[in-house]
Formats: structure tokens, sequence, C-alpha cells
């Protein structure tokens, strides 16, 4: 499974080529993921829109794009997001694409299927059922160790049990 320091690795490197680029269509060839895709809500909400910003939240990317939409994707035990430039043949686990105006794809691929791919709206995205209960984001600057030390004098759980708990910290 991508660790957080992965997936911040590949929300850096796809920041560099798809900011500004528009999605021109969206191929699901596998919708059955680990939350099973809702194809015509995904190409409705995600097709024709610029890319703004690209987040993250503990292991979850945040492809924000214009009109209030962000494109919500978790890798998974082995998904992989490949940026594609030129066209490179499709693999058996290559179950989504997303293709530019410029030319460039960004397929999904994943062999176990574990991942998910979701689209809401951005203003909705503090109520989203995945990110709501998450705890804190140990790479941001407003997570201090004190502050973490005081939350785990509440609980007399392990330490190794705490960190696990993604209601506590996120990505360990």
């Amino acid at each position: 499974m991508p660790e957080l320091p992965e997936v911040e690795t590949i929300r850096r490197g796809l920041q560099r080529f798809i900011i500004g680029y528009r999605i021109n269509r969206v191929e699901v060839r596998e919708p059955r993921l680990r939350w099973p895709i809702d194809v015509e809500r995904l190409k409705q909400m995600a097709q024709s829109k610029t890319v703004l910003d690209i987040g993250r939240r503990a292991k979850y990317l945040l492809i924000h794009l214009q009109e209030d939409t962000t494109l919500v994707i978790h890798l998974g035990m082995s998904g992989n997001l490949l940026l594609i430039n030129t066209p490179v043949p499709l693999e058996k686990h290559d179950h989504v694409s997303f293709y530019f105006v410029n030319g460039a794809e960004l397929r999904y691929r994943d062999p176990r299927r574990f991942g998910m791919i979701d689209v809401t709206q951005t203003s909705e995205l503090g109520q989203y059922e995945r990110l709501k209960n998450l705890g804190a984001e140990p790479l941001s600057p407003s997570t201090r160790a004190w502050d973490l030390y005081q939350k785990a004098q509440t609980t007399n759980r392990a330490i190794k049990i705490l960190l696990m708990d993604s209601h506590f910290i996120v990505g360990v």
C-alpha cells in the first residue's frame, strides 16, 4: 500500500504536470473497485473541467477542478497513477483514464482493485464520508507534538494501536 510520503510525492509530481489543463474525456473500463465507481456521475462532473489544484488528506488525493468539483482518489493496496504523454497500450488492470486536452492521459492502474475514485463537490469535502472523521495530518505545520501527546493521555491504548488509528493521526 502506498504510504503517506509516497502519496504526497505523487501529489507533488502531478501538480507540476496537470494543473491548468482541462479533462477532455473520462474513460472507465472497470467500475468495480473497492467502492464501485458511479460512471455517469464521474463523467458528468469531471469531463470538460480544468484542474485548479491538487491536495491531499491522509492517503486520499484530492484533484480540485472548476465549478466546485473534486476528484477523490485512494490508491488502495496496489493502485498507481500513471501520467502518460505518448500512446501506451492498455494493460489488464488499467481501470480508469482521464484524457487531457494537451494529449496527456492520467491512468489509474490497480491490480487488486482496493482503491477508489469518486467525485464530489469541493464545498462538501468537510462532510465527505471517508474524510470527515480523519485525525491530524503529520506533515501539517499545524500538527504539534504537544497536542498529540495531550490527546494520547486521554486513552489507555497501546501507542502502536493509537498511531495506527486514523481518527488520531493519519497516514502512519
